[in-house]
């Protein structure tokens, strides 16, 4: 039976693959077969092999993959989220605008009247300072993740789990997407996030040495995961008919 689950898990990543030709993004498509190669890697030594310490390590990473897939990279390399949230500066003559009807951001001259949907303004030295941050911030998670993987903390690596998990939900609820494609990522994510739960409960007692049982737990992993995977693999599709379709992020 585990060899079955297995196999729908590489199914969606080929789906994943193929959906290259009708893409409303190639940079979501190509960070969201890089998060569903981590998944297939992670669950071959969960499913198959059954060693949980290099599964909750690889699915790590495919938050991570999920994380960049939400927040993009403007061609300066500069994460257009950090750019949003810097301080407005009038003065400056390098200003980066979000225009209306598009989820990325695009080099726009200074206008005197902006349009309605303009992002916050920052000068470039304020959005040079974000390089550094973005950094540290990747550089946290490599010391983390690798003290816990020497270790073989299963426990420690469950909490980084969790933690990129959190940030992955939040940032991509507050991304801009088609609304199809909206939908469909919210909605993986949020089977996602149930199989988890379920995935906790049941290694309660393993791990923690909880003496509490739930039975249905390990069906209702699946119950959650499988689908969860499937709506993920085709939240790339581009589909005419659900709102305006965003320009291609190169």
């Amino acid at each position: 039976m585990a060899e079955y689950k297995f196999a729908f898990v590489i199914g969606c990543f080929i789906i994943a693959i193929f959906s290259y030709v009708r893409c409303y993004s190639k940079w979501d498509w190509a960070w969201l077969v890089a998060g569903l190669a981590f998944t297939v890697f992670a669950d071959f030594f969960l499913v198959i092999r059954g060693e949980h310490l290099f599964g909750v390590a690889a699915f790590c990473f495919v938050h991570v993959c999920y994380i960049i897939r939400a927040v993009g990279f403007n061609k300066r390399g500069i994460p257009p989220l950090f750019i949003m949230l810097g301080n407005c500066s009038r003065n400056s003559r390098c200003q980066w605008g979000l225009r209306p009807q598009s989820t990325s951001l695009q080099w726009a001259k200074p206008t005197s009247a902006p349009p309605p949907l303009a992002a916050r303004r920052t000068s470039c030295g304020e959005k040079m300072r974000h390089k550094p941050l973005c950094c540290f911030g990747l550089c946290c998670f490599a010391l983390f993740w690798g003290f816990a993987f020497i270790r073989g903390s299963v426990i420690l690596l469950a909490v980084i789990y969790a933690c990129l998990f959190a940030v992955n939900i939040f940032l991509n609820a507050k991304t801009r997407r088609p609304r199809f494609n909206y939908v469909l990522v919210m909605a993986g994510l949020s089977l996602f996030a149930l199989c988890d739960i379920n995935v906790m409960l049941f290694n309660l007692s393993r791990y923690l040495g909880v003496s509490f049982h739930f039975s249905p737990a390990f069906t209702l992993i699946w119950v959650f995961y499988l689908p969860s995977q499937f709506l993920l693999a085709i939240s790339s599709f581009r589909i005419r008919g659900f709102g305006k379709i965003p320009k291609q992020i190169v």
